[in-house]
């Protein structure tokens, strides 16, 4: 193959480009609105998956409805206008009745929330390699900064109620400014599944062959002009004239809450008459692509800008100046580079508008070459997915029907009605009789000169049949074995003569009807943490402080160094968590003492992974004794260490004058409780 003057100069005009892991890394980002079929096609698919979706959502909001309270508000055929709609409740009031609830799935939901949070845990990087351990407590730190910047605590309780109500939570891993502290950090968001949509068509448990995925945003004004600002005031003019129906006259605002606008949301038009709706939308689509492996440069990267021909001239170039050097053959092939065409998959982001036009659009500018949404959900078989409240409603819905008809039966029973005979009122009135029957001494006076007496009778009865209250006893019974809500899991008092065995075992058993919903949560947590962690490492290009947990830490692990991210092979780091409750907490530490107190480590291991609070204050001693000591004052050395054997460890541990003996069982009583 010869080389033109042309083919050599585009070589060196346009070197290839080189990407990491085998996946194309370059960011072409597009702010110049456009308006084509090919968006309205993408629009109109976005549109049938949230449609494609409505049943979720309805599911999600009846659930929600039952557990705050409004289980009578189902939709029901008006008997009296077929055409029209009204809720159970105001049918049960044109009878006459009340409608009645008992809200025992609140109860379930508090119990739920309870067990996660009096069970912390918190994410940590574990190395697989012993070459990668001495960054793993670096990458945590890291990580557990991300979290607690994000409060990712108060968004695991929004997330775990959306999976418990909807069996669905999504989160969004992204990267950008932190107006209130002036910089740009990771960012983590709770997203309400409402307003998301992805292709129904995944089978996947996992949804791993998600093709699309995206949701729906309302933005103010200001909003928009921050996202999509060109730099040029007549594109905003003209941006503005796209929504020609958002109302700017404060007079005219409505005063909707977020739980009526989520309620009555529409794809294309907002609830709000003074925000302008956006779509964001990622799609996974394909391009050809030349995998290269350069021999000679002892590199393999994936080039999306130049195909075959580009690395086959190069190869010819190669060759000939190997010729001209008298290289044989063999020697010249292990010099030449491999090249093929592949077919690769990336993720581009749309931001559209309902007129089509996109406002936006670039490739995925993450290293992990994915979307920024984590979606975890309970187990998806067939594309179908049960929320826990699913199966509970229909045993709530029994408990107050039986309910409501109790309470009618009540109101129009005979309760004590007095039945008087006509011949009493010649000797009193009405109000006399009811005054002196009621009274301890009560005198009435009656006509006893006929064969038949007739006297006062009092009418009462029981409505209710035999059995009633037994099957509702029966069905709140069945609702908590279902749900695992038995009286040792809620902290009820054990009758008298239960062992504390049976007790701890029946709590145990109890949750083994939580450990699905558990563990689906613990995934959908390991999946924003490992999205999190990558995100800090792309962005994270300089040297950071990250020890803020205040415990003792290597030095490798309080600042976050870029310059080492390199080194650490990708995939021998996974992220997991950790359990972090004050009884594991103590567990840890009274096998630290019991290493220690076996000599298997030194003073320095122990203050280094305890967790009590004055250890690093303790540590900093020792090491300030040794330093001492190594300078050749010994007798200073000596004293330090006796302060912090006994002056400094009581000062820490109660005020000096409780002795350690009484510390410690004080410390024993507080886990046992627990």
């Amino acid at each position: 193959m010869n080389l033109s003057s042309r083919d050599l100069a585009r070589i060196q005009k346009h070197p290839s480009k080189k990407a990491t892991k085998g996946v194309a890394q370059s960011i072409r980002e597009s702010r110049g609105w456009k308006r084509s079929r090919e968006y309205n096609i993408l629009l109109e698919r976005c549109r049938n998956d949230w449609e494609a979706m409505r049943v979720l959502r309805e599911e999600h909001k009846r659930n929600q409805r039952y557990k705050n309270g409004h289980q009578w508000d189902d939709t029901i055929k008006d008997p009296n206008n077929p055409s029209q709609y009204i809720t159970e409740k105001e049918y049960i009031s044109r009878q006459g009745k009340t409608a009645v609830q008992n809200n025992l799935i609140q109860q379930i939901d508090r119990n739920i929330h309870g067990q996660s949070l009096s069970n912390p845990t918190q994410p940590v990087v574990v190395s697989r390699s012993e070459d990668d351990t001495s960054y793993s407590e670096m990458l945590t730190n890291t990580l557990q900064y991300g979290f607690k910047l994000n409060r990712y605590n108060t968004l695991k309780t929004a997330a775990l109620e959306s999976l418990v109500s909807a069996g669905f939570c999504v989160a969004k891993v992204g990267y950008g400014l932190w107006s209130s502290k002036n910089r740009s950090d990771v960012k983590i968001e709770y997203v309400n599944f409402n307003r998301l949509f992805f292709n129904q068509d995944a089978e996947k448990p996992d949804l791993d062959d998600m093709e699309r995925i995206g949701e729906i945003h309302d933005y103010t004004w200001d909003e928009m002009r921050y996202n999509f600002f060109t730099g040029s005031e007549g594109d905003m003019r003209v941006l503005r004239d796209e929504y020609r129906s958002i109302v700017d006259d404060i007079a005219q605002l409505q005063s909707d809450t977020a739980e009526d606008n989520l309620r009555n949301l529409d794809f294309f038009i907002s609830s709000h008459n003074n925000k302008y709706r956006v779509f964001e939308v990622w799609t996974r689509e394909a391009r050809n692509v030349e995998w290269v492996h350069d021999k000679a440069k002892g590199e393999e990267i994936i080039d999306e800008r130049n195909g075959s021909k580009y690395y086959d001239a190069i190869n010819e170039v190669r060759r000939a100046q190997l010729v001209a050097y008298g290289f044989s053959e063999e020697e010249i092939q292990s010099q030449l580079i491999e090249h093929e065409t592949r077919v690769e998959r990336y993720w581009v982001a749309h931001w559209l508008t309902p007129n089509g036009i996109c406002l936006k659009r670039m490739e995925t500018p993450y290293a992990h070459q994915s979307h920024p949404y984590i979606v975890g959900s309970m187990p998806r078989i067939d594309g179908v997915v049960t929320p826990i409240y699913s199966h509970l409603r229909d045993i709530q819905r029994t408990i107050n029907r039986h309910l409501t008809l109790i309470d009618y039966a009540l109101a129009h029973s005979a309760k004590g009605a007095l039945m008087v005979p006509a011949s009493m009122l010649q000797h009193n009135t009405l109000e006399e009789i009811a005054r002196q029957y009621s009274r301890t001494d009560g005198i009435l006076v009656f006509d006893d000169s006929k064969a038949i007496v007739n006297k006062p009778t009092q009418l009462s009865a029981s409505p209710i049949p035999a059995g009633t209250f037994d099957f509702i006893t029966t069905e709140i019974r069945q609702l908590q074995e279902v749900s695992g809500l038995s009286g040792a899991l809620s902290g009820q008092i054990a009758k008298s003569g239960t062992p504390s065995s049976l007790y701890a075992q029946q709590a145990q058993n109890s949750m083994l009807n939580f450990v699905l919903l558990f563990e689906c949560f613990r995934d959908f947590n390991a999946m924003v943490a490992e999205k999190t962690l990558r995100t800090q490492m792309q962005y994270y290009t300089t040297r950071r402080h990250v020890d803020i947990s205040g415990q003792v830490y290597n030095q490798t692990a309080i600042y976050y160094e870029p310059s080492v991210i390199d080194k650490i092979v990708d995939w021998n780091i996974v992220v997991t968590e950790a359990t972090d409750t004050p009884i594991f907490r103590q567990m840890a530490d009274d096998m630290l003492w019991r290493l220690f107190e076996a000599k298997a480590i030194n003073v320095e291991m122990l203050l280094e992974n305890t967790t009590l609070p004055f250890a690093q204050k303790l540590l900093a001693q020792v090491r300030s004794a040794q330093q001492q000591m190594q300078d050749g004052n010994a007798p200073m050395a000596q004293q330090t260490l006796s302060n912090v054997d006994l002056a400094s460890l009581q000062e820490q541990m109660g005020g000096g004058n409780v002795p350690p003996q009484v510390m410690k069982s004080i410390y024993d009583q507080e886990v046992v409780a627990a």
